[in-house]
């Protein structure tokens, strides 16, 4: 598994560079969402001790799932990449394959207001799913990461940035919780220790 890791995060390396993915989706983003993925995790296995045999999905979707974002490649052509490393360099058989791609196309906030949350017939894999999908919105909290991507994908000054990034979280970010976007009780409590925290910065 340690040295699968170590393959998914140089994949992650090498398409943001392919694809010219900045920092607000890249290393460092997919780095966050592994770690707060591993938290979730480790909390529901103290009560869900079958989980562990999702451990492997949710960490791999966790790092992956920005690979195919469509504000940098076409989620398509992102997916094939992604198909090929899974199952070319790491020899994952094709359920396993299906399940991180259902996942990582599925998570999208944008996605889940238009149609709802993904349904999976198995338990644990629509618990992988939540896991991997608070994980992603547990980041949205990090105020400069917001001012990052606009200041490189929107071409924004810092203070414009700035500025735009107060009212992306008072649309979005800070409504995440009152959205019932958390289902799980760890997400849930620290998505509420992070909402607290960054409502000295916007001002609401």
């Amino acid at each position: 598994m340690n040295n699968y890791i170590n393959q998914i995060f140089q994949f992650v390396i090498d398409t943001c560079e392919k694809y010219s993915i900045d920092e607000s989706h890249g290393l460092k983003h997919s780095i966050d969402v592994f770690r707060y993925a591993e938290q979730i995790y480790q909390d529901e296995l103290n009560t869900n001790p079958e989980l562990e045999s999702k451990y492997q999905i949710i960490m791999y979707s966790a790092a992956l799932h920005d690979m195919c974002d469509y504000k940098y490649i076409e989620e398509e052509v992102g997916l094939e990449r992604i198909v090929k490393f899974l199952h070319g360099d790491l020899h994952l058989d094709q359920n396993s394959i299906d399940l991180i791609c259902k996942i990582i196309t599925t998570i999208s906030y944008t996605k889940i207001k238009k149609v709802g949350f993904a349904q999976f017939t198995n338990p644990l894999d629509q618990l992988a799913y939540n896991i991997v999908r608070e994980a992603d919105l547990l980041t949205a909290y990090d105020f400069d990461r917001s001012v990052v991507y606009a200041m490189l994908n929107k071409k924004m000054l810092l203070l414009e940035a700035i500025d735009e990034t107060e009212k992306y979280f008072k649309i979005r970010v800070l409504q995440q919780i009152p959205d019932g976007m958390f289902l799980i009780k760890f997400g849930l409590e620290k998505a509420q220790e992070l909402h607290n925290l960054n409502l000295s910065k916007v001002n609401m």
